[in-house]
């Protein structure tokens, strides 16, 4: 998030390179734990989000269909908004389950 903040400065095209690879280094232990997850719902919602993710990063690097990148960019924000939403609640619910006295 730290990265964002360079978004709407000169430094956006070096903010956008830093994002794009803390991204994928953030998937990487959540594919690790649903390998074992039995949502199959939430498992194809995450490889979305990746897929959706690298596309808008490739086509912003690459120019490649770099025209349709506000609209690829709105639609991967909704579906990673909903994946991170989702993932709180899931993360919440078990941490209340494991607090005693909450």
């Amino acid at each position: 998030m730290t990265t964002f903040i360079f978004m709407a400065t000169d430094y956006h095209d070096i903010a956008v390179t830093i994002t794009g690879v803390f991204c994928t280094i953030s998937f990487i232990p959540l594919f690790l734990e649903l390998i074992n997850y039995k949502n199959r719902v939430l498992k194809a919602l995450a490889y979305l989000c990746f897929f959706l993710s690298v596309s808008l990063y490739l086509s912003y690097e690459t120019k490649i269909g770099f025209y349709y990148a506000p609209l690829l960019q709105k639609i991967t924000f909704i579906f990673d908004g909903i994946m991170v939403i989702w993932v709180s609640l899931i993360v919440a619910s078990k941490r209340h389950l494991a607090l005693p006295f909450a």
